[in-house]
């Protein structure tokens, strides 16, 4: 079943799948809470950000993940968010809160869909998103920050 991570720890609770990955943090979460046994760690992702290959806001020159959002809000250039309460967009909250950015307008534009349909629309309108590394692996788009 194809599902994000919000999705996934839900089908786990229930006990309608086994196994989970991303979002480490609602991992640790649910093993303290009881309701998810023995984690082991079968790979990892890091996150990057993609935008226009012009870089207008000059992405590529950012101290951290929270100082890219930072200059992205600042222009209200587009921004594509998944939205989904996946991992991916568990981490784009969290990087979104280090800036002390609500994010909200017309340039912050909400899929509701999975990476690489997310990745692909960025990639079309000349947005800003944060895709995972075996995402970009499959789909070739120019990094423009990786890091935190």
């Amino acid at each position: 079943m194809k599902a994000g991570s919000g999705v996934s720890l839900n089908l786990l609770k229930t006990g309608k799948v086994d196994m989970i990955v991303h979002a480490p943090d609602a991992v640790n979460k649910a093993l303290a809470e009881g309701w998810a046994t023995n984690r082991t760690l079968i790979g990892s992702n890091e996150f990057y950000i993609v935008g226009p290959k012009s870089d207008p806001e000059n992405i590529k020159s950012a101290t951290s993940g929270a100082d890219a959002y930072s200059k992205i809000a600042k222009a209200q250039d587009k921004f594509i968010s998944r939205g989904d309460k996946s991992g991916t967009h568990q981490k784009e909250m969290d990087i979104w809160k280090k800036a002390g950015i609500n994010p909200e307008g017309n340039w912050y534009i909400v899929t509701n869909d999975f990476m690489t349909a997310s990745l692909k629309r960025a990639n079309t309108e000349n947005a800003y998103f944060m895709t995972d590394s075996s995402t970009w692996v499959s789909e070739k788009v120019q990094i423009l920050y990786r890091g935190d």
